[in-house]
């Protein structure tokens, strides 16, 4: 680490590192930061200890000048350090802890919420509710209220979100009662949008949640739904091109959206950037060109068209529920920054086999048909 001289951004008055992160000194002379989880620990040397000196004080007690007093360090390596651990994201201010436009009732509902962000956020924030206001800040439109829309409509509302906007024109079917979480066998001929709406607002009446009837039949269709939110989360399975129609839609009103599904004992999720990723038929194109044993893009694999009238999808609660979640960790994830994804990906699980890595990414594929002339 250098020693030019440096001042933490933003200027930190009690800086601490995260209880989620705390830092280990490691006999090969090292200093272990952020756990043992990939893509969040950091390891950096410490050969003379000069460092850990000053890292065991970061408990939110003292300023930067009380740190380089105590520690008996340099000035400047105290403030390089705290600028490198504030940079890395393993940093928050005492002095701000409570600093938030949350009530007192929604920071206790929202406790380990904060908790959990606070742990795989790397982006520096002003305050630990800072991801959680984000949250309460969003608009979010669920289309499809079934296997996995019932379950991305119940987390985001569970987590916060501060106006859900659920779309769907079935209704409840006693099949649907194995895997659609939202409903019970009272709801059993009712629409899914009053059953849903009304489910969600028992479960969260601090937030904004709306239902529409309706069909989505034209890119036209999905671009009034979309418009205003921050996120779409593509739950439909019918017609056979509307996650094409969503790429274009939310392309055209520069938001990001999330899509998936589950086929058999496979779940997964697409996560689509809001600008330059790949889109869905760029997956299915690079899926077609990578080994026999990667994953395949899921899209329309419950949508009826695809399907022999007597057939019906495959599915538990299991497969479901984890397809739906999924996808709203990747809502949250748009919403919020953390994580970082950057640009567009799948990933999943395979029930059956759950040694299989079912996760691919990339950029636009240059015979794409829906996104290749894009700018």
């Amino acid at each position: 680490m250098s020693n030019a001289e440096a001042s933490p951004r933003p200027p930190y008055r009690l800086p601490r590192v995260k209880r989620e992160h705390q830092a280990v000194h490691r006999d090969d002379g090292t200093i272990q930061v952020g756990g043992d989880i990939l893509g969040i620990a950091s390891v950096f040397d410490d050969p003379d200890g000069s460092l850990w000196q000053i890292i065991r004080l970061l408990d939110g007690t003292r300023s930067i000048e009380q740190l380089h007093t105590d520690s008996g360090q340099p000035r400047d390596t105290v403030a390089a350090l705290v600028e490198a651990l504030y940079e890395g994201g393993f940093l928050e201010d005492a002095a701000t802890q409570d600093s938030t436009t949350l009530s007192a009732r929604e920071q206790e509902r929202y406790s380990r919420n904060q908790a959990f962000y606070r742990w795989i956020d790397l982006t520096p924030r002003p305050s630990p509710w800072t991801v959680q206001e984000r949250i309460k800040a969003a608009r979010v439109v669920v289309l499809g209220l079934g296997g996995g829309g019932s379950s991305v409509a119940l987390a985001l509302a569970a987590s916060g979100v501060g106006n859900l906007h659920l779309v769907d024109h079935d209704r409840v079917e006693l099949s649907n009662l194995t895997r659609q979480f939202l409903y019970c066998e009272a709801d059993i001929g009712r629409t899914k949008v009053d059953a849903a709406v009304a489910r969600l607002r028992s479960v969260n009446s601090t937030i904004t949640i709306t239902g529409e009837e309706a069909k989505v039949e034209s890119i036209a269709d999905l671009s009034r739904l979309i418009e205003n939110c921050d996120v779409l989360a593509m739950c439909a399975d019918r017609p056979l091109k509307i996650r094409h129609w969503a790429d274009t839609a939310c392309h055209q009103a520069g938001i990001p959206w999330v899509t998936g599904g589950y086929v058999g004992p496979v779940s997964t999720v697409q996560i689509l950037a809001r600008d330059g990723g790949a889109c869905v038929e760029c997956m299915h194109l690079r899926s077609g060109e990578l080994s026999s044993d990667a994953p395949a893009v899921i899209s329309e694999q419950d949508d009826p068209e695809l399907l022999d009238n007597d057939q019906v999808a495959a599915s538990t609660a299991i497969s479901a529920g984890m397809s739906g979640l999924m996808i709203a960790h990747g809502v949250l994830a748009h919403i919020t920054g953390a994580p970082d994804f950057g640009g567009s990906f799948q990933f999943g699980m395979n029930l059956a086999a759950p040694e299989q890595q079912l996760y691919m990414t990339g950029d636009r594929h240059p015979q794409c048909p829906v996104c290749a002339d894009r700018t």
